[in-house]
């Protein structure tokens, strides 16, 4: 397949993916809708959050045992944890953003409950996965030292600003993700928490320049993840067109305002990745992106 087929082709796919998602949604705003409960649900909701952590530390385990013993070198091995420390902590925290969607978009589900209960336990995995490979990142590509900063190239040097960015806020969520800490905080920490979505777009960010499979925006991982970003932003407005309609501020000027940005932003994604898919491999030198 072409490269312009390619990036004609998944904005398209990735639509589709949204518009079925949404008539599925609208089936639960149904009426006649009605929740419906599974005992195992139920029992297994008190528990989630500990089968998380125990599955994030084995993945954890096990990626470390498949980087030590498959890989001849340490260098070899360190890319190797790099890379798969942060794919799992950028899966797990687009996870994070489910349970919401899902308490909006599907409020018959009779998992909602379920996924809300472990939202938390996903964005404290998120954050471990997170600063594993940031801590292997600083000491392979580092050296670990901060002088080293000096000797990357510009694009790098941006991309280690929004690392940097992204885990001062992540660790504030990390650190603020408790029940007491949640009643102390009141209505200010359901705030602080919304700068999980400015840490999503920042890592994405982080991703996109410095990751070694984004040479190219049209590469298979590429792909994946602005794809997968795509579908979570269309279905995160959406999701907020839906609750401002709810909470009866669909006539209000603000709010009307908000909906119009909203949809010239969903509109505006898939141009923005078809151009990027369009884009030549990132070559430094063409670039003048020299340290």
């Amino acid at each position: 397949m072409s490269q312009r087929a390619l990036a004609i082709l998944t904005p398209i796919i990735n639509g589709l993916i949204v518009v079925a998602v949404l008539a599925l949604a609208s089936v639960y705003h149904r009426p006649s809708s009605e929740p419906r409960t599974y005992g195992w649900v139920r029992t297994l909701s008190p528990y989630c959050r500990r089968i998380i952590y125990s599955v994030a530390i084995l993945v954890a385990t096990a990626i470390y045992i498949w980087g030590a013993t498959h890989y001849p070198t340490m260098s070899a091995t360190a890319e190797y944890l790099m890379r798969a420390y942060a794919y799992a902590g950028l899966v797990s925290l687009l996870l994070v953003f489910i349970p919401g969607l899902v308490r909006v978009l599907f409020p018959a589900s009779p998992f909602k409950g379920l996924l809300l209960q472990s939202r938390r336990a996903l964005g404290q995995s998120a954050f471990g996965f997170i600063v594993l490979h940031s801590v292997v990142a600083f000491y392979n590509n580092l050296s670990g030292s901060l002088g080293s900063l000096g000797y990357l190239t510009r694009r790098s040097q941006w991309a280690m600003a929004a690392a940097v960015l992204a885990l001062v806020i992540l660790l504030l969520l990390f650190v603020t993700s408790h029940d007491r800490i949640e009643q102390w905080m009141g209505k200010w920490w359901k705030r602080l928490h919304r700068f999980v979505y400015l840490a999503a777009i920042v890592i994405v960010v982080h991703v996109l320049l410095i990751g070694s499979s984004f040479v190219t925006w049209s590469s298979a991982p590429a792909v994946i993840l602005t794809s997968g970003a795509l579908i979570l932003l269309w279905l995160e407005i959406a999701a907020t067109l839906v609750e401002i309609r709810r909470r009866g501020n669909a006539g209000r000027r603000g709010w009307q305002a908000l909906a119009v940005v909203l949809v010239l932003v969903a509109l505006a994604a898939p141009v923005v990745q078809y151009r990027l898919m369009m884009q030549p491999p990132y070559d430094p030198h063409a670039h003048g992106d020299q340290p």
